[in-house]
C-alpha cells in the first residue's frame, strides 16, 4: 500500500459529502486506502458516507470503523494510524476537502526525494474570503524545528504527507484525551525526528473555518486544560533532548500565546491558578511578540497581568465584553 488517508468523522453531515467526494476523485487511486472512523457521530454523517460508497467502484480501498463509544479526536487518529498500511500517511478532517491531484503530487515528490515529510501550501476559507497560505520550509533541521515551534511552519497534519515509518520508529502517537492542540504535540516530535522535509509550492487542502462545532473552534474548559498539558509536554520533551535553552525565544512565545488564551477565558480562583506558572514571563516578551497581540489595548492589559495587577486586566476585559456583547456570548468564562 502506498498511501493511507485517515478521516475521523463526528457531527459533520453538512460537510462530509464534499470531503469524501474530494477523496474519491483523486487522480491517484492505485495503492491508496481510506480509513473512515465513526466516533459515534450523533447525526447522519455515516448514512451519507455509506450512500456515497455504495455506488463507488474505483481503485481506492475504503474501510469504515465504528467506535462503540465516543473517544475524541486524538484516540481516533491513533486508531487510524495503527490500522494504516500505507508507506505514507495523510490525515484529512471531515469538514475540509482537497484538490483531486493532492495525493498524486505529494506522493510522487515523497518518492522522488525519499522524504520523511512533504509539506504543501493550503487554502483557508472564512465566511468572507479564501486565502492562499504559503509555507516556507528552511533548508536545515534546526531552522525547520524552530519554524514549527514559532508557528511559521504550521503543525497541522492535513497539509502534510508523512512516512509511516517516522511514526512507528520513534513511537510517535497522539496522547489520548488531548483533543485540543493535539497536532502541536505530534508535529513537535515529527519535526524533531524527520531527516528529510520537502516543500511542494502548491495548495491542495481547503481548510474550512465555518464549522463552529469543530474541535479547533469549540473551546471548552477541557480545551484549556489541554493547552497546559501540551506546554508541560513541550518542556519535558525539549529537556529530554537537551535543547531547551536552544529554543528559549520560541518557548517564551508559546507560553505567552497560552497565557493569552488562559487569562482571557478564566476568572476567579481558576484565573489566579492559571496565571501563577507564567509570573516569570518578562514584559519584553509581550513587546517582542506583537503579532500575538496586535492590539495595543490587549498588550497593555496582559502587561498589567504580568505585573500582578489582574484586577486591571479584568477591568479592561469587562469593558471589551460590554462593547462586544455578541463576541462575549461566544467566549464563556471558566471558574474553579
Amino acid at each position: 500500500m502506498k498511501v493511507s488517508i485517515i478521516i475521523p468523522v463526528y457531527n459533520v453531515e453538512k460537510y462530509i459529502s464534499r470531503c469524501l467526494n474530494s477523496v474519491i476523485n483523486q487522480t491517484m487511486t492505485e495503492g491508496v486506502e481510506c480509513i473512515i472512523i465513526d466516533d459515534c457521530t450523533p447525526d447522519n454523517s455515516m448514512d451519507i458516507i455509506e450512500q456515497i460508497l455504495k455506488d463507488y467502484n474505483g481503485g481506492i480501498q475504503f474501510q469504515i470503523i465504528h467506535n462503540k463509544n465516543n473517544r475524541g479526536i486524538a484516540a481516533v487518529r491513533n486508531m487510524g494510524l495503527l490500522q494504516a498500511k500505507g508507506d505514507y500517511i495523510s490525515y484529512i478532517d471531515s469538514d475540509d476537502y482537497c484538490e483531486p491531484n493532492m495525493i498524486e503530487e505529494m506522493y510522487m515528490l515523497a518518492i522522488q526525494k525519499n522524504a520523511d515529510m512533504v509539506i504543501s501550501d493550503y487554502y483557508v476559507h472564512t465566511s468572507h474570503q479564501v486565502s492562499y497560505i504559503h509555507q516556507f520550509v528552511p533548508n536545515t533541521w534546526e531552522e525547520c524545528f524552530r519554524a514549527n515551534l514559532s508557528d511559521r511552519l504550521k503543525g497541522f497534519l492535513w497539509n502534510k504527507l508523512i512516512k509511516r515509518e517516522l511514526y512507528f520508529t520513534n513511537n510517535i502517537f497522539y496522547k489520548n484525551g488531548v483533543n485540543y492542540g493535539e497536532d502541536f504535540l505530534i508535529s513537535l516530535q515529527l519535526f524533531y525526528y524527520a531527516q528529510k522535509i520537502v516543500h511542494i509550492p502548491q495548495a491542495f487542502l481547503h481548510y474550512m473555518q465555518d464549522n463552529l462545532g469543530s474541535y479547533s473552534r469549540a473551546i471548552s474548559r477541557h480545551s484549556l486544560e489541554n493547552i497546559r498539558e501540551c506546554e508541560k509536554y513541550l518542556y519535558s520533551f525539549l529537556e529530554e533532548k537537551k535543547i531547551l535553552s536552544r529554543f528559549s525565544d520560541e518557548i517564551d512565545m508559546i507560553r505567552l500565546r497560552n497565557l493569552i488564551q488562559l487569562l482571557f477565558r478564566s476568572s476567579g480562583k481558576l484565573q489566579f491558578e492559571w496565571m501563577e506558572p507564567y509570573r516569570d514571563l518578562k514584559i519584553k516578551v509581550v513587546i517582542k511578540n506583537k503579532d500575538l497581540l496586535p492590539s495595543l489595548y490587549w498588550r497593555i492589559a496582559v502587561i498589567f497581568a504580568l505585573m500582578g495587577m489582574l484586577p486591571i486586566y479584568n477591568g479592561m476585559r469587562n469593558i471589551w465584553r460590554i462593547l462586544r456583547p455578541e463576541q462575549a456570548k461566544l467566549t464563556p468564562l471558566f471558574n474553579s
